[in-house]
């Protein structure tokens, strides 16, 4: 690092280690590339309901916003009534075993800053922490970037193996191997990328694990009501198991250790508006330090719209609309892949569908040669590696299909095109 940029020492060491994975003339090449914009099937957006939630948020701001939210928040844990619509909305569709509370859920400016906050808050720099792999290549910067926490991929010998009691010993095997300080599990549940719901009894064997080695364990539920039907499951997909329904204490947890994050920008598209949270139902130092440390760091504007939404009497009238868009947007895309005899992951929640465009891959640079031909052609996919596939699982890529339908339709054209040229 540069001693003349005037970072500080965790600083410049954190930015040395990111920095390979920002390109930045390519970056701005890449911007400036063509009038022809690619179409983007890497990135985790939601457009199922632009319309109706842009629509809700319209009327919502219009006919609410006021002077008061040109003020701080009302509370140094920021926004009371968001923290009781939260609390709300959880026990109405993620069916916790305790009921919530306002005090138990500490407000962000979206997951990844609730991430970023919670790994802070427990663990010391140089600690880790245990992430079933493939996962979202995300926490690698939001882990490190501040708490200088490193994420360990826990891989297994299939993919699909991580929702098998296999994924216990996987997790033991890699708490055993590392001579890092261990500090928590970190579950995406619904996962991205594989788009399927951990079983309740692998989330309880998580709880019994966390417990034997008193680490927390950390669900990334941002997906959570973003299931839909698959005919990819013959006896019917699993069913999403929030965290919060579990009954920790019964199966000899830790309460104090199980934690769940959570936001409005993947089932409801909102990205842009950055805002999540986490909850905690038996750690108020914990609740307190996150809320305290996040409560002036997102808008008022944010908080007006998540209420809104939440509050809106044609909430499951929106959740069963997403579910049914996401069902036919998945199916145009796993009909494409079938037909063309592309290997997938099946899916039944989330955005994405994981795929092995690149079956005869055998070294990294293959994946990223296919990758650069698709680009050429007009679509933007995510590599695999980028994800932490194993070794042996080169040439997968992740295929977002919450698009558009014609905007999806015109880029499996493309994505056509671009293998077709390989």
């Amino acid at each position: 690092m540069n001693p003349s940029s005037g970072l500080s020492t965790h600083a410049g060491s954190t930015i040395a280690q990111l920095l390979p994975a920002f390109n930045f003339p390519k970056l701005d090449k890449d911007c400036n590339e063509s009038a022809s914009s690619p179409i983007d099937m890497s990135v985790g957006e939601n457009s199922v309901l632009a319309d109706e939630i842009l629509s809700i948020c319209k009327n919502g701001v219009q006919s609410s916003f006021a002077t008061d939210h040109l003020a701080y928040p009302k509370s140094p844990l920021g926004d009371p009534e968001l923290l009781e619509v939260l609390a709300t909305f959880f026990d109405a569709y993620f069916w916790p075993n305790k009921k919530l509370a306002s005090s138990h859920v500490a407000v962000a400016a979206g997951a990844s800053a609730c991430l970023n906050d919670l790994m802070y808050s427990i663990c010391e720099p140089g600690d880790a922490v245990l992430v079933p792999g493939p996962y979202w290549n995300g926490f690698d910067f939001h882990f490190n970037i501040r708490a200088q926490v490193t994420p360990i991929t826990v891989s297994l010998p299939r993919l699909e193996d991580q929702f098998t009691a296999e994924l216990i010993s996987a997790l033991d095997n890699a708490y055993k191997s590392t001579s890092q300080t261990v500090r928590a599990v970190v579950l995406t549940n619904p996962h991205n990328p594989l788009g399927q719901c951990y079983p309740k009894e692998v989330l309880e064997a998580c709880v019994v694990f966390c417990a034997r080695h008193n680490i927390h364990l950390i669900s990334d539920e941002v997906y959570a009501l973003s299931s839909f039907s698959s005919t990819d499951f013959p006896r019917g997909p699993i069913p999403f198991t929030s965290i919060l329904s579990l009954d920790v204490a019964a199966l000899g947890g830790d309460p104090s250790r199980v934690h769940m994050i959570w936001s409005i920008s993947k089932d409801f598209g909102c990205n842009g508006l950055r805002l999540g949270c986490t909850v905690s139902q038996n750690n108020q130092p914990l609740i307190l330090h996150l809320g305290i440390s996040a409560s002036l760091c997102f808008s008022s504007v944010s908080s007006l719209i998540t209420k809104t939404l939440l509050t809106s009497p044609r909430l499951p009238e929106l959740l069963t609309l997403s579910s049914q868009r996401l069902g036919r947007l998945y199916k145009i895309l796993t009909v494409f892949l079938k037909t063309r005899g592309i290997e997938y992951i099946p899916a039944s929640a989330g955005l994405f569908v994981f795929a092995r465009l690149a079956p005869n891959a055998t070294k990294w640079e293959e994946e990223a040669a296919m990758v650069r031909r698709l680009k050429e052609a007009g679509v933007l996919v995510g590599p695999g590696k980028i994800y932490h596939t194993a070794e042996g699982d080169k040439g997968w890529v992740r295929l977002t299909f919450a698009l558009r339908e014609d905007i999806l339709q015109q880029g499996l054209q493309r994505l056509q095109r671009g293998l077709e040229e390989s």
